[in-house]
Formats: C-alpha cells, sequence, structure tokens
C-alpha cells in the first residue's frame, strides 16, 4: 500500500483545528513539520493496518524528532488508531509521536500496536519534555534496544520523559528491551503521574550492566523535590534476565528516586510475577536517596517475592490484597466513603479487576448492567445458556457470553474448572445451545460483557441438567419442516423458539441455526442430499429428515 498524504480540513488554529478523519491524514502530518506546533482533533477511528508496507517494510514514520519537536495539542477525542506499524530497529524516539516538547495529547488510544525501535520508545510517545497527557491508552507489542548500546529505554505508553503530567491513561503492552523497560513508561525525570496503570508483561534480556524492569516504570527519577507517583497500579509479570551485571527488576518498579529524598509513591500496588538474576523484589528493585512511600503494597504470593525493596512498602497475601478495608484502613479514597476523601479515586466491584482494587475512572460512565438469565431447554447434557446487556449510553461491549462450572460456584473468566462460551458482542439479550454438560450434576453460570477492558458478571444462576424435556410427546407431527424438499430455506412449526442442527449422512454437523416461529432456516450453503435435522425447544426434542434439492 502506497503512502498518499492527504491534507485535513482546517487551519490548525485552535478555533479551526486539523480534523484527522484517514490514515492519509496521518502520514500528512508526518511530512508536513510545519504543522507540528498546530491544534488537531481525530474525528474517525483509523485503520492503520496499511502501514506495515510503509517506507520499505519500516512503517509509520514518528511524528517529530530531535530537529523538529512536536509542540502541538493533539486531542484523539476518544477515537482509536489501530495496527499502527514501526520497525525501525536503528533509530530512536520511536512512537506515533517520536519526539514531544510542551505538547498536550489527551484521549486516544492506540489499539493493537506492533513497534520497534532502538531507544526511547513507547506507543504514544518516545521521549518527551514538558508534556502533558490524559486520557490515552495502547494495547499491542513493544520492542526496543541493542545489546551494547544504553539507549534500550522502553515503556508501554511512554519511553522517556523529563518533566510533565500524566494522568487518567494505560497499557497493556507486552513490552521487551535491553537497559531500563516498563510496562507504562521506560524512563523519567521529574514527572507526575496519577490514576494510571499498566497490565501488559515486561521483559527485559541481553547483555548490559545496571538494567531496570518494572510492571509499571523502569527507571524512576526526580532532581527536585515535589513529583509524585500516585494512585497506580501494575498487573504484568516483569522478568529481567540480562546476563551483563546487576539485573534489577521489581513489580512495580526497577528503580525509584534520585541524590536527595525527592520522589514520592503513594497508594499504588503490583501483583505481578517477578523474576530476575540476581536482584528481584516484590515492589521496586533499587532505590536511591531514600524516596518516600505512602501506603503502597505488593502481593507476596502471586509477585513470587517476598521483599518489598523498601520497608515504607507493605507485602500483604492474595486475599489481604482482594480486602476493602485493606485499603480504607491505608487511607485509600474510595468510592462510596468519605473518612478518606471525596474525589472516590478507587473502587472495588463486581469482580472487576480480578477482585483487586481498580481506578474508578476504568468503569463506563452509566454503570453496565448485566443479568444471567435462567437456564431453558435443560436436557441430560445440555441446556439454552444466556443473559441480558442493558442500554450504557454507547459504551461498546467487545465481547459477551457466559461462564460456568460444576465445581465453581462464582465462576469467572480464567478460573480452574471454569468454561467460558463467546456469544458475540454487543448489548441486548442473548444465549445459546450449551452441550456436553454432565448429568445430574448441578451446573452454576453468570452471563459476562468486557467494556473498556474490564469483565462486568452477571448474577449467578444454577441449573441440574437432568432428562426434564420429553421425545416421546413431541413424536408426533406437532414439529414439521416445511417445504420439502427445500432448495435454498425451510420453515420450522410447531416451534416458538429452540435451537436447530444439521448433520449429513456420515452424521457430521453442518450447520447450527436459530429455529424460530416464521423465521426461515437458510440452507443455500447446502450441497443437493439428505440431511438430519434435530431440534431442541421447549415442545422438546426432535428428528425430523430435509431433502436439500
Amino acid at each position: 500500500m502506497a503512502q498518499t498524504a492527504s491534507a485535513p480540513s482546517g487551519t490548525g488554529n485552535s478555533n479551526d483545528p486539523y480534523l484527522i478523519a484517514t490514515l492519509d491524514n496521518l502520514y500528512w502530518i508526518t511530512q508536513n513539520p510545519a504543522s507540528w506546533t498546530g491544534y488537531f482533533k481525530q474525528i474517525e477511528n483509523i485503520d492503520a493496518t496499511g502501514t506495515t508496507a510503509w517506507d520499505n517494510g519500516n512503517g509509520f514514520s514518528p511524528i517529530g524528532n530531535t530537529t523538529t519537536n512536536f509542540k502541538g495539542n493533539y486531542n484523539g477525542q476518544g477515537f482509536t488508531i489501530n495496527n499502527l506499524f514501526i520497525n525501525r530497529v536503528a533509530t530512536d524516539n520511536i512512537g506515533i509521536f517520536g519526539y514531544a516538547n510542551s505538547a498536550t495529547i489527551t484521549n486516544i488510544g492506540l489499539t493493537n500496536v506492533n513497534i520497534t525501535g532502538r531507544g526511547y520508545v513507547g506507543a504514544l510517545i518516545g521521549q518527551s519534555a514538558t508534556l502533558t497527557i490524559s486520557y490515552c491508552y495502547s494495547t499491542g507489542t513493544m520492542n526496543g534496544g541493542i545489546d551494547g548500546s544504553n539507549n534500550g529505554v522502553i515503556g508501554g505508553l511512554i519511553g522517556n520523559s523529563s518533566s510533565g503530567s500524566v494522568q487518567y491513561c494505560y497499557s497493556s503492552c507486552n513490552v521487551t528491551g535491553k537497559k531500563r523497560v516498563g510496562g507504562f513508561i521506560g524512563n523519567f525525570m521529574n514527572l507526575n503521574i496519577n490514576c494510571c496503570y499498566a497490565t501488559g508483561s515486561v521483559s527485559l534480556n541481553g547483555t548490559l550492566n545496571n538494567t531496570y524492569a518494572g510492571g509499571f516504570g523502569g527507571d524512576c527519577e526526580a532532581s527536585i523535590v515535589g513529583f509524585v507517583m500516585k494512585n497506580c497500579y501494575a498487573a504484568g509479570s516483569v522478568t529481567n534476565s540480562s546476563t551483563g551485571g546487576l539485573a534489577y527488576a521489581g513489580g512495580f518498579a526497577g528503580f525509584i528516586g534520585g541524590s536527595v529524598v525527592v520522589i514520592t509513591t503513594q497508594n499504588s500496588y503490583c501483583t505481578g510475577a517477578v523474576s530476575a538474576v540476581n536482584t528481584p523484589k516484590g515492589f521496586v528493585a533499587r532505590t536511591m536517596g531514600s524516596p518516600v512511600n505512602i501506603n503502597c503494597f505488593f502481593d507476596n504470593q502471586t509477585t513470587n517475592q517476598t521483599i518489598a525493596g523498601n520497608t515504607a512498602i507493605t507485602g500483604l497475601s492474595t486475599a489481604e490484597m482482594k480486602t476493602y478495608s485493606t485499603f480504607i484502613n491505608a487511607g485509600w479514597d474510595f468510592k462510596g466513603e468519605s473518612a478518606n476523601g471525596t474525589v472516590e479515586i478507587w473502587n472495588f466491584e463486581n469482580g472487576r479487576n480480578n477482585d483487586y482494587p481498580y481506578l474508578s475512572w476504568q468503569a463506563p460512565v452509566t454503570p453496565l448492567t448485566v443479568t444471567t438469565t435462567a437456564a431453558t431447554l435443560i436436557n441430560s447434557t445440555s441446556a439454552i445458556l444466556g443473559g441480558k446487556i442493558a442500554d450504557i449510553n454507547g459504551a461498546s461491549v467487545t465481547e459477551r457470553g457466559v461462564v460456568y462450572s460444576s465445581t465453581d460456584a462464582t465462576p469467572m473468566n480464567g478460573e480452574t474448572d471454569v468454561i467460558k462460551d463467546i456469544n458475540g458482542s454487543g448489548t441486548g439479550s442473548f444465549d445459546k445451545l450449551i452441550t456436553g454438560l454432565t448429568p445430574n450434576i448441578i451446573n452454576y453460570v453468570r452471563a459476562y460483557a468486557i467494556n473498556a477492558g474490564e469483565t462486568i458478571y452477571g448474577n449467578i444462576v444454577s441449573f441440574t441438567p437432568t432428562n426434564t424435556t420429553s421425545t416421546a410427546k413431541v413424536a408426533s407431527s406437532k414439529i414439521a419442516l416445511y417445504p420439502t424438499p427445500a432448495s435454498t430455506s425451510f420453515y420450522v412449526t410447531g416451534v416458538e423458539k429452540g435451537e436447530l442442527t444439521i448433520y449429513d449422512l456420515n452424521g457430521r454437523q453442518v450447520l447450527a441455526s436459530k429455529a424460530l416461529a416464521n423465521t426461515p432456516v437458510l440452507i443455500n450453503s447446502l450441497t443437493q442430499g439428505v440431511y438430519t435435522v434435530k431440534i431442541i425447544s421447549a415442545e422438546g426434542i426432535v428428528e425430523k429428515k430435509l431433502i436439500k434439492e
């Protein structure tokens, strides 16, 4: 796919910003450095899949460099850029914004990125100074660094930054690098970070000495008093396998500090597994200048570590980390209480975030309501399971379905002995025939929906697969197919709602569909021949012969 520069509408002024609607508009920005001090607003989701073929395989060219910094204002307005590809292994300052200085970037999502650079690599920004970022996020894969070079600073959202503020952002990118690597940010100096999180894995490898890997930040420093990381968490695994000397790995940060008491970490936690060649720690692997840590925690079971890295940080069991009172007693400001503040920064609710605390801004503005419907058409080995998702004023539900188990009374995604069945996306009602159940064993089921990366569960419903539906009572002509023979479609009579499966003469399933009154079953895809149609409904279970002309 050839690159095409298409000038966006607008003049780039604050009252008439450039309106970015297409990938060609983005390419225009990269080719027009004179615009990099302007104002931009994204007005559509952009598919950047075509960037894989750009510039002889090098992909997208970052906006801003050391010669001409990006100093503009980019407002994504909640839209996304999907499948951005950059492969510049010998180049520093890599991200959609390569080098930003005194810039403001807000409300943009970078999804499914595949980005590789040498050093100062981040999905959103490679390197920056005096930046302001809010409500931005990234998902995908980040890689960077060359063995023998100290430039391997890689972060899921930001590579390196020297001053500014970042708030209400996250990254779920899996990040791999050589020197200073963080799930959210690789390295910073004099930066305030508030209400952010990282969930991707962090991996550092190579042969360099004094390397730092952290679930949230790789190397976190300040040279003047007053900078704070607060209300943040990291949930991804952290591995530092560098063999060049001291290899530091911390669940939250590889390094925190400065030459004096200058940086504070407050009301933050981490849970990911931590491993390193010689210096793994539960929260922070190395400190300098006696940094201040206030009410910070790490899970000493899931991190596989018992030493925090700083005596002011507390290691707790998983059960304690999932207990509301643990954080209330530590002064964290939670939704529903006022003793610790009324901003309602944190929340515990409904199975979100694997039952660890999450940031209130992560939840939809209008709460998502998921209801599990009662099991129907229960048979000895099958039942129809489903749910209903209430309207959430336009917020997207990217996945929905049910989870069920015969041993776990509170089933959730990813748990042992819990089966997940995906049933599309979006709001409204849904159901599906679930087969392979064990007769006469109670099952527990609940519907779920994924919105903004979080899983919301419905109420728990139980049922026992038994032969409650009689085949004999429908052996008559109550349920029938017409017309038969059929060429393109047929109808099922005597059924209001059910499930049907069509098998060929070898017993191989060739089609599955709903059986609904006055709704045709399309069979265009079938070849001519004789088939068996199995219908399961409230009226019973019956098999009928179908001839396809």
